[in-house]
């Protein structure tokens, strides 16, 4: 999904948001040869054979633009992530929250770990009835390790 902010490519790729190095050169007048000199080139597009242009993630922006400049940037890439549906996130008091943050916290076997997080998925996903059968599943796991492990300490 390639979109634009102020002028400047912004595209996401495997879960993370790159800009275009090309669309940044022209906007703040840098060199693009000089530019990726300074960066660690992250994600080429090609046509054929030769890059067409070079997307770079947030670190690397940072390396180039200075804070005002990157600031509309990190805007936009904050308010996609915090916007985007997610089956294991949800905002809470003003705070991202994920499931991995929860089973953590409680400090949750492997097993609960994975129950809770069909638990909490399964509204959000489409198939309710079939991921509360599965956390029904590593429930009863859990309580299978429990009595081996209640056999084995008499």
């Amino acid at each position: 999904m390639i979109e634009y902010v102020e002028g400047i490519e912004v595209t996401k790729v495997c879960g993370e948001w790159y800009a275009s190095l090309r669309d940044i050169c022209k906007k703040y007048g840098l060199s693009y040869i000089q530019t990726l000199e300074k960066i660690d080139v992250c994600l080429h597009f090609y046509e054929g054979s030769h890059p067409t242009d070079v997307f770079v993630d947030q670190k690397q922006l940072s390396k180039i633009l200075s804070k005002e400049q990157l600031k509309p940037i990190q805007n936009h890439f904050h308010d996609k992530k915090e916007s985007e549906d997610s089956y294991y996130a949800r905002q809470i008091k003003g705070q991202r929250i994920e499931v991995w943050d929860v089973t953590q916290a409680w400090d949750l076997g492997r097993n609960e770990a994975q129950s809770a997080q069909y638990i909490f998925r399964a509204k959000y996903k489409g198939q309710e009835k079939d991921d509360l059968k599965k956390a029904i599943k590593f429930l009863e796991r859990a309580l299978e390790e429990m009595d081996s492990s209640a056999l084995e300490e008499k």
